[in-house]
């Protein structure tokens, strides 16, 4: 599963997406109320206890500036919509017509939800004069969360021709009777990105076609960064650890357009997509029998144009900060049971696949206790019990039922469910923060504590390659 775009690859559909330095964001704490850019309830007869709030502990791991979005439906198989929006009409964010905005929002069911809870963005737009545009809404698509799982909901769309202002909306929808609506959200944000579309002529941002080997080029490998030292008074050296540095990428194609107008406006949107310097731009693909693709991005040097005829070529240059390429979907396994294996210890397994090529690291490892008195000790393995250590923490001090430790082995950190930094448990002896392995491969997880205690774990990882 080769990511190189070879001459074959360089027919895959590349697909630029910046933030712009002027970009709208909306508070990325919500919070409830009438003022500007926070939120409240749209009143619906058919959901009881429909309200908005400031949570406080509800959301384990979270500060008390996330906000809860709360609402039963009545008993009836009939669809209904629980909406939490900032303030509509000309009381809504000035945005500029024929921009693209992303609107991003990570939301939380509780435990009490039943699964079946469809959560999505809406962006609702109005004219100058606070009235509905003609396009009066844009929907994402709804995505359906079990109880007590989180995700970060992501929305594209094109502002319409006559709208000046938008009322951003996260939104549950069900039609299962008597559902609990309930929802929690953070990390709200709304902003103008620039997109700009390679070999993809029906996209609306089609830029050009690119061809020859030297269209994408970078996405082969990173830099090495080498560690020697030259022998004294003797042939060669010593080496010491090799690491991966950063990923140079470059693309360059031809514009051809029908009109001047139109040749215009792709290079503007060229110049406006290569434009990620504050923060990272991403880069997706999909090359050929592999999975899509994604590496985050920085203008590396100035984008340049030329030619002086009908046709302009451009050339831009990128680096990544990351070295690796990750799919784009995320690998979720939830809910493996770790069962009790005498008083003081239990295990579960789970096998997983990274795709890729490289070491994949866990995005999420959550160990949550369920049942015994405490859970002191886990200790995370490939293969066998008896396995490589992927991390080893000592000390917990895990009580209540639900209470739950989480690992980042990428950002090598240690969260408990309150919101405590755990990373003083780790034992640096034995933990290695190996990511999972090319192919196949099953994870172990050991528990240790008192009173036969009984665990689950959730896992998450991106395909990686390098």
């Amino acid at each position: 599963m080769s990511q190189e775009p070879t001459a074959q690859e360089t027919g895959a559909v590349y697909t630029l997406v910046s933030p712009q330095a002027e970009s709208l964001t909306i508070a990325t704490t919500p919070a409830p109320g009438a003022g500007y850019g926070q939120w409240a309830i749209v009143a619906d007869a058919n959901i009881a206890g429909e309200a908005v709030s400031a949570g406080t502990t509800e959301w384990v791991g979270r500060s008390s500036s996330f906000m809860i979005v709360a609402g039963t439906k009545d008993a009836s198989a009939t669809a209904r919509t629980l909406i939490a929006r900032t303030p509509t009409g000309s009381n809504g964010f000035v945005i500029n017509d024929g921009f693209r905005y992303r609107a991003q929002a990570r939301v939380r069911t509780p435990a009490a939800t039943a699964p079946g809870q469809g959560l999505q963005i809406t962006l609702y737009w109005y004219k100058s004069d606070g009235t509905a545009s003609a396009t009066a809404s844009s929907t994402g698509t709804a995505t359906v969360l079990a109880a007590d799982r989180e995700t970060l909901l992501t929305y594209d769309a094109v502002a319409p021709s006559d709208a000046r202002f938008v009322s951003m909306a996260v939104e549950s929808k069900s039609v299962t009777s008597s559902q609990v609506m309930t929802f929690y959200v953070d990390d709200v944000s709304l902003k103008h990105v620039a997109r700009a579309v390679f070999n993809d002529p029906t996209d609306a941002d089609y830029i050009c076609g690119l061809s020859g080997d030297d269209a994408v080029t970078g996405l082969d490998s990173p830099e090495v960064r080498e560690s020697f030292a030259d022998l004294a008074e003797a042939d060669g050296a010593i080496h010491g650890n090799f690491f991966h540095g950063r990923r140079p990428i470059t693309i360059n194609g031809t514009i051809v357009a029908d009109t001047t107008t139109q040749r215009a406006e792709r290079m503007s949107k060229v110049t406006h997509a290569c434009n990620a310097m504050s923060s990272d731009a991403t880069l997706t693909w999909t090359p050929s029998g592999s999975v899509e693709q994604q590496v985050f991005v920085r203008k590396q040097q100035p984008t340049r144009f030329s030619g002086a005829g009908w046709a302009k070529q451009f050339f831009a240059a990128f680096v990544a900060a990351d070295p690796y390429i990750y799919g784009t979907t995320l690998r979720e396994y939830n809910a493996i049971s770790i069962a009790n294996t005498s008083a003081t210890a239990a295990l579960g397994s789970q096998q997983v696949q990274n795709r890729g090529n490289a070491d994949a690291p866990f995005e999420v490892l959550r160990v949550r206790r369920s049942s015994g008195t405490s859970i002191t000790g886990i200790e995370v393995r490939y293969g066998s019990a008896s396995g490589p250590i992927v991390v080893a923490l000592t000390g917990l001090s895990l009580t209540t039922a639900g209470a739950f430790v989480e690992i980042n082995t990428r950002n090598r950190t240690v969260t408990q469910s309150n919101g405590t930094n755990q990373y003083s448990t780790v034992n640096f002896t034995t933990s290695t923060w190996a990511g999972i392995p090319h192919g196949y491969s099953t994870v172990s997880i050991a528990v240790t504590g008192t009173g036969t205690p009984v665990a689950t774990a959730d896992i998450a990882h991106y395909d990686t390659w390098i």
